[in-house]
């Protein structure tokens, strides 16, 4: 039997019977084409629980469930991963969002640089967050995660306050190899990870990087995409960190 998955802020540890209308009354209905008795595994983002329910009755509005078990998941990484991502062209963008999400990134904070093409439209940036929160919804649904990361508003770097007292890490593919970079990601529990756009970061703002003890590594002899380039180390931690 097929599993399926949704994210629905309203259940609680308190639930028994409740409704689904809206935008998943027409997924699960319309286009799951779910029936009476079938099973929907629901989690909330804040309680570290998935609830096993099942389909009491469909109308032509509302889906009545019923919770029948719930059981704490425990598929989050024991460290933090914030990821500032250059904006880039908008499908390449969402790409990131949804990969990173399946690999247990917290944050993602979009940021626009010197060489940042795309042109951002703070005016229409609600309907773009709204969009890009949905693609991080639909990766923690279909990766099993029971949390969603956090997608902040874009910021200028230039206005962006650095952090410290983290394993700070910035791509770039004309740095020298680092003999540390094992030891440093295995002892580090806090990972801020910056990636350029396409042309990577200017001398302006590698410069604002270096005076602040950032670490600077490439990941080998080739130049990754921008969309390529945080797959890629985001998955590195991880394996580094199991």
């Amino acid at each position: 039997m097929r599993t399926i998955r949704g994210f629905f802020s309203d259940i609680s540890t308190k639930t028994t019977i409740f409704n689904i209308s809206g935008e998943y009354y027409n997924y699960f209905k319309n286009m799951l084409r779910l029936k009476k008795s079938d099973l929907i595994e629901l989690f909330n983002n804040t309680d570290s629980l998935q609830y096993k329910t099942k389909i009491i009755t469909i109308d032509n509005k509302n889906i009545t469930l019923e919770v029948i078990d719930k059981k704490h998941i425990s598929n989050e990484n024991n460290y933090i991963t914030n990821l500032y991502q250059a904006i880039i062209k908008s499908e390449n963008f969402e790409l990131v969002i949804q990969k990173a999400t399946k690999l247990g990134v917290n944050n993602i904070y979009p940021i626009i640089t010197e060489f940042t093409n795309h042109k951002f439209d703070k005016n229409g940036f609600d309907k773009k967050l709204e969009r890009w929160h949905k693609i991080a919804i639909a990766g923690s649904e279909q990766c099993g995660r029971v949390f969603i990361p956090k997608i902040h508003t874009p910021i200028d770097i230039n206005d962006l306050q650095m952090p410290q007292n983290d394993l700070n890490l910035v791509l770039c593919p004309y740095t020298q190899a680092k003999q540390d970079f094992v030891q440093k990601v295995k002892s580090s529990t806090n990972f801020n990870i910056f990636i350029g756009p396409e042309g990577g970061f200017s001398d302006k703002e590698m410069s604002k990087f270096h005076s602040n003890n950032f670490y600077t590594i490439n990941l080998g002899k080739r130049i990754l995409k921008a969309e390529t380039a945080p797959i890629n180390i985001l998955s590195i931690i991880n394996f580094l960190k199991q």
